[in-house]
């Protein structure tokens, strides 16, 4: 490896010494940094734009055989040494510059940058080192306190803030510049809506900390504080009553930061999710969007043997195959939720199973294995002749067992070998039954901070819940192998261990339901790069409201335009799982069916076979925001049918969109009034000479439109999604090494077969004179198309990458 060492050399090894020759500057791509000698902190500045000034770390630590706690900032540092060395790892090759600071006695900090040749963005961590043992539970990569103006003055300017976890009805929000401070979890964006210029800031390691990006910014657009923090918890956040674990040993590092500027926010945040696949890849799935159906929506209590049979078998009709009511492998997904193994037995369960995989379907189970809701059982042992009762896997809190505050469960130690052998005793269970799927709900009870952990070396609630993860991981593997598998209410990191997560708290059927789980698509539609799936929860047609009997209370009946918005805040999103009772056979203590089977069957069969729609949930991803600044908010808890449409830093936006090779979706929801505006192509990224339809999807309508745009019109209270398609794409042909490592093309008979290291999002084949012939949603890292229909000539195929990225246009000789 080369590597280049500068020393500072002064008097004394110190940075404040007249003698001093001057700043210090080094750089990584458009990045430069200027360690300034006056001040010994770094201006760092991106294609020669300045984007934070007076930048420095900083760690709170103590020794370890001590407790009295100690703040070192580096630019209080007694010397510093510069090292430069060669690097090579996920992220491709770069080069890493190390910042040595000195202090008395043996400590030192160290300020690691990282610059790679692929990348726009650094990464950035400090590392605290002794020659004996440290503790600190507070270490800073990243801060500044000097005034940085990288946006122009913007009413659009905003801070996004991220939810820790999905609990407690938690929203994201676009904070307005001049507020309060925000504290994000583990990412931000600080970003003009405008003209969607931003900075991004995020953590992309997730295994001991957690981490929080701390932001103040004045009306005027400058930044006036920016921090990024390893070591943050809050009670109403994190669900943590005690400060964050402390990590021991002679050097204890922060996370690894990643600090990117990007010209559209929105691909920032993409690029950050990416860069966390880099380190941790996603679990791998093959289904796609899974399309069924969940019994919490409507049955929940009330969910019965009889009734879920009836409901497979009205998923399984030919009206919704033949629509595309089913996910890339033509199967629906029956979820039995809380509940189902209190109503039905084993022989039921396994007889329901068998019947589901007779029609091509998926069906799970519903599990908690994080937390415990019996209190009141606490000698009671975990599981049939289990050695460990429930009181012995609890998690002590100041010496008590701990709620958690969002949800009112006991948390578990995650590493106690009872809560292993108990998880492994469901999954077991499980696979016997038949089950390839589960719902893991109230994760979130397992990564709070603790007194302490069975497994001693384990200090931090994010290393207890790794621990855990990963042993439930391999062994749904083994025992379930391609299962898929969701969490519910859970941290959003780390991510690696699950198919899918839900984005929200339980939502619905309501309007403001619809924009409680588009507030998390409006500002963190981002996540399905890091799972494979968005899970917007259940989506309700016809709703019931059950009495504290669990006895109906009343059927609400929404109307079809609300159906539709919530139908697309799910199809937007991810996941197609819908909750209405369609069985006669399912009633409450008092005999009454549950729901309104009949109306609900009739609005499934309306809404449930567009096809249309249901194509553009295999074929796209989570929609983004055109925007980023508009979002406004309606009652989620309370006076929930109340419609409301006014402005809100954690609102919904009203306008989404997303972008295929063949394609661009365009979403605009009325919650409260009708909507009547122009998209203007330009806003959207569309050359009005490469559009060849626009159409409305829930109509089935053609739009007309004009050299500029197209003009929207919805009515109050309901949704239209416009797919603008395109004429052609750009034919150009890039120079690509067919055959490398990295991107496969051959043809082999009729079949072009591709395949690469990276996972696929998109294959797409043109003629050469750029007309589509086919798009297929890939979702693995290895396809073939079909080309015995077409005719001997040359064509193009085009692969994109899930990140977004294309990686090859290659022409290809194909046909008989």
């Amino acid at each position: 490896m080369n590597r280049k060492k500068l020393f500072l050399l002064l008097l004394s090894c110190s940075l404040g010494i007249s003698s001093y020759a001057g700043d210090i500057e080094f750089s990584g791509g458009d990045w430069k940094m200027i360690l300034k000698e006056d001040t010994k902190k770094i201006d760092i500045a991106c294609n020669d734009a300045t984007v934070l000034t007076g930048t420095y770390a900083s760690v709170k630590y103590n020794k370890a055989s001590g407790t009295e706690e100690t703040t070192l900032n580096t630019d209080d540092c007694t010397g510093v040494e510069l090292v430069r060395s060669d690097l090579s790892d996920n992220f491709g090759s770069g080069e890493k510059v190390s910042l040595d600071y000195s202090f008395s006695g043996n400590t030192h900090l160290i300020q690691d940058f990282y610059f790679y040749d692929n990348y726009p963005y650094f990464l950035v961590r400090v590392t605290i080192k002794d020659t004996e043992a440290v503790s600190s539970n507070q270490l800073i990569p990243l801060m500044s306190q000097s005034s940085s103006t990288f946006l122009a003055k913007d009413d659009s300017n905003r801070i996004l803030y991220v939810p820790w976890d999905n609990d407690g009805f938690s929203r994201y929000a676009a904070r307005k510049f001049g507020g309060e401070t925000a504290t994000s979890h583990e990412a931000t964006a600080i970003y003009s809506a405008q003209s969607r210029k931003g900075l991004i800031a995020g953590s992309v390691e997730h295994d001991t900390w957690k981490s929080a990006i701390v932001v103040h910014a004045l009306a005027t657009g400058t930044v006036d504080y920016f921090k990024c923090l390893s070591g943050y918890t809050n009670q109403s956040t994190t669900r943590d009553a005690l400060p964050h674990g402390k990590v021991t040993g002679t050097e204890v590092r922060s996370a690894l930061f990643m600090i990117g500027l990007y010209d559209d926010w929105r691909k920032g945040m993409d690029a950050f999710a990416h860069a966390n696949t880099l380190v941790a890849p996603p679990a791998p799935w093959e289904g796609g969007d899974p399309f069924g159906w969940s019994s919490w929506g409507a049955m929940q209590t009330r969910i019965n043997y009889q009734g879920c049979m009836d409901v497979a078998d009205f998923l399984s009709q030919d009206v919704f195959k033949n629509a595309g009511f089913v996910d890339e492998k033509g199967r629906t997904i029956l979820s039995l939720d809380a509940w189902y193994n209190d109503n039905m037995n084993n022989e039921e369960l396994s007889s329901l199973a068998t019947h589901c995989k007779e029609k091509n379907g998926l069906i799970g189970a519903y599990a908690g294995f994080l937390c415990r809701w019996d209190w009141e059982n606490r000698e009671s042992p975990l599981y049939p002749n289990c050695p460990y009762k429930v009181k012995d896997i609890l998690l002590k809190v100041n010496g008590e067992e701990y709620k958690n505050p969002a949800n009112g469960a006991l948390c578990v130690d995650p590493t106690h070998p009872g809560t292993i052998a108990a998880m492994k005793y469901s999954i077991i269970n499980y696979a016997k039954l038949g089950f390839n799927y589960i719902k893991i709900d109230f994760m979130d009870c397992g990564i709070c901070e603790g007194d302490s952990y069975y497994v001693q070396d384990i200090t931090t609630g994010v290393q207890a819940y790794n621990y855990f993860m990963k042993q439930m991981y391999e062994y749904i593997q083994q025992k379930m192998p391609g299962a898929y598998t969701v969490l519910a209410m859970s941290p959003m990191f780390p991510y690696q261990y699950t198919t899918g997560r839900r984005t929200t708290c339980d939502a619905w059927g309501s309007v403001p339901n619809a924009q409680y789980v588009l507030n998390a698509t409006s500002y963190g539609w981002w996540t399905d790069k890091l799972y494979t799936v968005n899970d917007p929860d259940h989506l309700v047609m016809i709703g019931v409201d059950y009495d504290s009997n669990q006895n109906v209370k009343s059927v609400v009946e929404f109307s079809e335009g609300t159906n539709r918005i919530r139908l697309t805040s799910g199809a937007i999103t991810g996941a197609y799982m819908v909750g209405d009772n369609f069985s006669d056979n399912c009633k409450d203590g008092n005999g009454t069916v549950v729901g309104n089977p009949g109306l609900s069957r009739e609005r499934a069969l309306k809404l449930l076979t567009n096809t249309d729609i249901n194509e553009m949930v295999r074929l796209c991803g989570a929609f983004y925001p055109i925007n980023g600044h508009e979002g406004t908010t309606a009652s989620v808890l309370g006076a929930d049918y109340v419609y409301a449409d006014k402005y809100a830093e954690d609102g919904s936006e009203k306008l989404f969109m997303y972008e295929t090779s063949a394609s661009v979706y365009v979403a605009v929801f009325a919650y409260k009034d009708a909507q009547n505006a122009t998209i203007d192509f330009a806003r959207i990224g569309v050359h009005p000479d490469n559009v060849s339809e626009i159409k409305e999807l829930w109509e089935g309508k053609t739009v007309s439109f004009t050299s500029t745009g197209f003009t929207y019109d919805v009515p109050k209270q309901d949704v239209r999604v416009y797919r603008i398609s395109k004429k052609k794409v750009d034919v150009s042909i890039e120079e690509t090494t067919v055959g490398t490592d990295a991107l496969a093309i051959a043809r082999i008979g009729n079949k072009v077969h591709i395949s690469s290291e990276t996972e696929i999002d998109t294959v797409a084949l043109y003629s050469l004179s750029g007309g589509i012939l086919s798009v297929d949603k890939v979702s693995d890292c290895e396809v073939e198309i079909d080309t015995a229909s077409y005719t001997s000539g040359v064509y193009i195929v085009r692969v994109v990458l899930k990140n977004g990225e294309i990686i090859a246009k290659k022409l290809v000789s194909i046909g008989v």
